[in-house]
């Protein structure tokens, strides 16, 4: 999902860009319906690799836990179910605003992309509530030494990196510094580049790092 995330990011800078969909580039033509077919595609990729990856995490909490294990993975097929439906409906607005600056004026795409994102967005907002009950889940059975895994893997705990990644662009700006398309990478891909960054550390770091000294018994 993270290359869908970069058909909406990885576009030309301007300093004026406001929100999701207040961006020069899309008034510029710079978001073609390949960009939304792309991110459409890759997607349903993503979301077949996060079943697994979520899976697996859920896995990795103690099974005497089993109340959290089982509100862990509802919210997971949750996530599953929905977060193509967030993915394209963000991408649908950036399509909108394009398509709309392309053939009836900026002025038009703005006011489009402003109904947009103030009347229909807000009805995918409470799709984002599994989606943080599985990170918040996940980082306090970390933390709490309830996973097979070393508490050292909170170094790569998806919510900690969702922060960062989000941060960076606000940091830049507040020293003054003029927006460049990593700021917009950070921001739309930190949502999906945690977690992928999460789970290559799972699969690559040594066992010694990443394992508590005792595993539980699945």
């Amino acid at each position: 999902m993270m290359l869908g995330d970069l058909t909406l990011s990885v576009i030309t800078p301007c300093d004026t860009d406001q929100g999701l969909f207040l961006r020069q580039a899309y008034y510029d033509g710079e978001y073609p319906a390949w960009r939304l077919i792309a991110l459409f595609l890759t997607g349903v990729v993503g979301i077949f690799g996060y079943w697994y990856g979520l899976q697996a995490m859920h896995d990795s909490i103690d099974v005497k836990y089993s109340k959290t294990r089982k509100c862990f993975k509802f919210s997971g097929m949750l996530f599953c179910f929905s977060g193509l439906a967030i993915h394209f409906g963000i991408g649908m607005g950036a399509y909108l605003t394009s398509y709309m600056a392309g053939n009836f004026g900026e002025e038009a795409a703005i006011k489009a992309a402003g109904d947009y994102a103030n009347e229909v967005l807000p009805g995918f907002y409470i799709l984002y509530l599994p989606i943080a009950a599985i990170f918040i889940i996940h980082i306090i059975m970390l933390i709490a030494g309830k996973t097979i895994y070393s508490r050292r893997m909170v170094l790569f705990a998806p919510i900690l990196w969702m922060g960062i990644f989000g941060l960076i662009p606000d940091i830049r700006q507040g020293i003054g510094s003029h927006l460049v398309t990593l700021d917009y990478v950070c921001t739309q891909c930190s949502g999906n580049a945690a977690p992928l960054l999460y789970f290559l550390a799972c699969l690559f770091l040594p066992d010694g790092f990443k394992y508590r000294k005792e595993r539980f018994e699945k």
